[in-house]
């Protein structure tokens, strides 16, 4: 696993410097991740396990309420009118919550929580990846190397 996270370490480093991003919005990933790690181990836990759209429908209705407390809290509960808002935000919340989370907690159930944690290790690549094909952003060696780390970790923990 250390393989792994090293991997990602030099990914996103090496991604990082052409964001403009405050250094803090990295944290937010790095918690969301921790949550789903932890949410993953309470739920292997628990006797009984609900089907992925129940899973799925408790996560949604309890980030919406958490994001309506938010914006209540910072004033900016009026969403924006601009057509693109809206299209952008039904894309952002279906493919991540039906696809992604949709698949982990598919998984979940057929390879493990090891392997599944260990094929977040490609979560990284993956990204870089597309940020390479999607919006011509650069792949340096350091890219690469964290590619390979990546690759060994999830090997190792497969093997």
């Amino acid at each position: 696993l250390a393989l792994g996270a090293v991997g990602v370490v030099l990914v996103v480093r090496s991604q990082a410097g052409a964001a403009d991003a405050d250094p803090v919005a990295y944290l937010l990933p790095a918690a969301a991740m921790a949550c789903l790690v932890a949410g993953t181990f309470l739920e292997r836990r628990s006797s009984g396990r609900p089907p992925v759209l129940v899973t799925l429908t408790v996560h949604v209705v309890v980030t919406t309420v958490a994001l309506v407390v938010a914006a209540v809290a910072t004033g900016t509960l009026a969403p924006p009118a601009d057509p693109a808002f809206w299209i952008t935000t039904a894309v952002a919340a279906l493919v991540p919550t039906l696809g992604a989370y949709g698949l982990y907690w598919w998984l979940l159930e057929r390879v493990g929580i090891t392997a599944l944690n260990a094929l977040l290790f490609l979560v990284a690549p993956t990204t870089a990846a597309a940020g390479a094909l999607l919006l011509g952003e650069r792949i340096t060696a350091v890219t690469l190397a964290g590619f390979v780390l990546c690759g060994a970790g999830v090997a190792v923990v497969l093997a």
